[in-house]
């Protein structure tokens, strides 16, 4: 009878353990064109809890055509419930030979909706869409110039580990 009951756990506990894995992918739509973002765990994160978070999501490509073209697309974005506040975009780009650093903020009109938020332990599954205008900035986002706008739009679905994870 022992043995009958820990098989049943373990058939029960093994999809909510597989699900509880981070990983994930963002897809970018740029110039008319699409481009997929897999997730970089080593550095995406969420801290807080699913009623007052933050989130980060940073990728990189791994093919070697989009590599070319793209370094890195970042999310950021207060987690409130199921809504997503004061977001954030970060989108390394090359044009030539050199590496054009793109940002965007509420204040730039970016828009993260979210589709479904579901916390498992220590990892929040998140999936959504983003949006938005991208500009330069020599410091880092902290001052946008959208003379020469760059819209943007894409969806995520990733899970991530805790920052406070053990």
């Amino acid at each position: 009878m022992k043995n009958l009951l820990i098989s049943l756990a373990l058939v029960i506990l093994a999809p909510i353990a597989a699900f509880a894995e981070e990983g994930g992918v963002l897809t970018l739509e740029i110039e008319g064109a699409a481009y997929e973002f897999p997730l970089n765990a080593e550095q995406s994160d969420w801290g807080g809890t699913q009623a007052y978070g933050s989130v980060n999501i940073y990728s990189r490509p791994t093919d070697e055509a989009t590599w070319a073209l793209f370094k890195q697309l970042t999310l950021g974005f207060t987690l409130q419930q199921t809504a997503a506040d004061a977001p954030e975009i970060s989108l390394n780009r090359m044009v030539g030979d050199e590496m054009e650093k793109l940002f965007g903020s509420v204040e730039t009109g970016a828009e993260v909706t979210l589709d479904e938020v579901i916390t498992d332990g220590d990892f929040l599954t998140i999936s959504g869409s983003f949006k938005g205008d991208l500009g330069t900035s020599r410091n880092y986002g902290g001052d946008i110039d959208l003379s020469e706008p760059v819209p943007i739009s894409g969806t995520f679905v990733v899970t991530l580990l805790s920052i406070n994870a053990e």
